[in-house]
């Protein structure tokens, strides 16, 4: 029964935009306040106040009196509507749902299609604010990202490489990555099913005594494939595996909320936003 529900509730906001006619010219209409940072900042507002019961204060979905408010970060529905879909949505409601129609004014409701914008678009598509290049100096700088992430081939080898991480995360996810750092770190060896295997950290001694902090790519109980600060492969088999010592912490700092200002946060959240293979002009809408 869950699963029939959730099925259901996740049709809501599809049903809202099938239920608009072909060319209805209200679906055709764009945000004109697109872009704008108080704009943002007023539609988070009013989604706490208006939508937060249903589709949860973040829009994580699951909340109301039968958990039936659809999770709108993850949603493809919303990703792919239109500015004037989403509109008439909040206008209108969705018929035979829990969508109920609001009477908020036009500009209320371009407020909250601004909002649900950044709710589902990864950082690339969204206008993060920021000093771009400046937060390019703090992460090969002050915040010593680059020391184990890669971009374009310039930084280091432990951590995963950050060219296109703007494309593939959300504002949102950069954020809690650089000052939510305290989980363990990956103790899974599927490459296919966990971002982070490839990536936990190790300490090798060597017969010498001398300790190289890397990361372990492949391992058993028999072997142990890693890569070190520098990009040199160490091959440890047999005996030789007891000279590894897995960490439980991965080697990203934890202490960014205090190492970093506000401002150079921001700025290094505008850095990463703008990371991707491609440009957003490139295509006209994301995927």
């Amino acid at each position: 029964m869950k699963v029939f529900i959730t099925a259901c509730v996740c049709l809501y906001l599809a049903g809202g935009i099938r239920a608009q006619a072909p060319g209805d010219a209200a679906s055709t209409r764009t945000n004109p306040l697109a872009g704008q940072q108080q704009a943002l900042e007023d539609g988070r507002k009013r989604f706490s106040e208006t939508c937060a019961v249903c589709h949860g204060l973040h829009g994580e979905g699951g909340q109301g009196g039968e958990g039936q408010g659809p999770n709108l970060v993850t949603s493809g529905v919303v990703r792919r509507a239109s500015d004037g879909e989403l509109f008439g949505i909040v206008r209108n409601g969705v018929p035979k749902s829990a969508m109920p129609a609001f009477t908020l004014a036009d500009e209320q409701i371009w407020q909250l299609v601004t909002y649900l914008r950044s709710l589902s678009l990864t950082a690339m598509w969204v206008r993060v604010p920021g000093d771009v290049e400046n937060g390019r100096a703090i992460f090969f700088g002050k915040a010593e990202c680059g020391s184990c992430h890669m971009i374009r081939g310039r930084g280091g080898f432990l951590g995963p490489d950050l060219t296109d991480v703007g494309a593939t995360r959300r504002v949102d996810q950069l954020r809690d990555a650089i000052l939510k750092t305290t989980n363990g770190a990956s103790t899974s060896g599927d490459l296919y099913g966990d971002p982070l295997a490839g990536f936990r950290p190790l300490i090798i001694t060597t017969e010498d005594g001398r300790r190289i902090e890397a990361i372990a790519k492949h391992w058993s109980n028999y072997s142990i494939q890693a890569l070190d600060r520098t990009g040199k492969i160490h091959i440890l088999r047999g005996d030789a595996v007891r000279r590894a010592t897995f960490r439980e912490k991965s080697w990203m700092p934890d202490d960014y909320g205090s190492r970093l200002s506000d401002n150079e946060l921001q700025d290094l959240l505008a850095f990463l936003g703008r990371q991707s293979v491609r440009s957003p002009a490139a295509s006209k809408t994301p995927e």
